[in-house]
């Protein structure tokens, strides 16, 4: 491995551990480098790992890698959670009216069915935006009551062919609507308990990948990182 590919590899590593001068390491024994260092490489650390022709028959270092990069690593993990907290206390991308463009379907399941005013676009403020910007959610969220609308009237193309279920089947805001299909007043409880569990898989959503969002930007962001804990795993390596 020549000096231009160690210190590629090495610049995948959060700079705290780069005192314990890992790069000596990697140059003289690969497998044990990735043994102590594996898990705090960067995805592209361990893909350029992956590309390097002189390992592809070194058993120890392809048994590393291959318990490396099949789930993001403990510290993508972390800079996710850390980048997800910035959002939630700054950022209103974890607002109804967001989750619900990003997931529609979803919202309407969980808190949509209990608002009758949740297709009412008119009643929505700016929230700071430019005019561009508040037109451009507006779309946006009319996409998403679209979307809703077209499931329920295929819902309800389908009740005909549904046989009824036990009430303990019956999803607890099915239970609240009224012989004109209407919701009667709902246990603020439940529309909590209801809510949480909408925030908490839009959570697991992001937290996972699966956001239209560059993940690539966050996951190598070495300014999401928990430096003191960083600090404290490089003294006992």
């Amino acid at each position: 491995m020549n000096n231009e590919t160690v210190t590629a590899i090495i610049q995948q590593l959060p700079p705290p551990l780069l005192e314990k001068d890992p790069a000596s390491l990697l140059a003289r024994d690969p497998a044990l480098f990735l043994e102590k260092y594996g898990k705090d490489l960067s995805q592209q650390g361990i893909d350029l790992f992956r590309s390097i022709p002189e390992f592809k028959d070194d058993y120890e270092v392809q048994w590393h890698l291959s318990h490396l990069g099949n789930d993001p690593s403990s510290m993508v993990k972390n800079r996710r959670y850390a980048f997800m907290q910035k959002l939630l206390d700054t950022q209103d991308y974890f607002s109804l009216e967001n989750m619900k463009i990003r997931q529609p379907s979803l919202y309407h399941q969980y808190v949509g069915r209990y608002d009758k005013q949740s297709s009412n676009l008119d009643s929505r403020g700016g929230g700071g935006r430019t005019f561009a910007e508040r037109l451009m959610h507006y779309y946006e969220l009319k996409a998403a009551d679209d979307i809703i609308e077209r499931e329920l009237d295929e819902e309800e193309g389908e009740e005909d062919q549904v046989e009824d279920v036990p009430d303990s089947d019956v999803h607890p805001m099915d239970r609240e609507q009224d012989e004109d299909g209407d919701f009667d007043e709902v246990d603020e409880d439940v529309k909590q308990a209801e809510y949480g569990e909408f925030l908490a898989i839009m959570k697991e959503r992001f937290l996972g990948g699966l956001d239209d969002l560059d993940y690539k930007a966050i996951d190598q962001d070495w300014s999401l990182d928990d430096m003191d804990q960083i600090n404290r795993d490089a003294q006992d390596k």
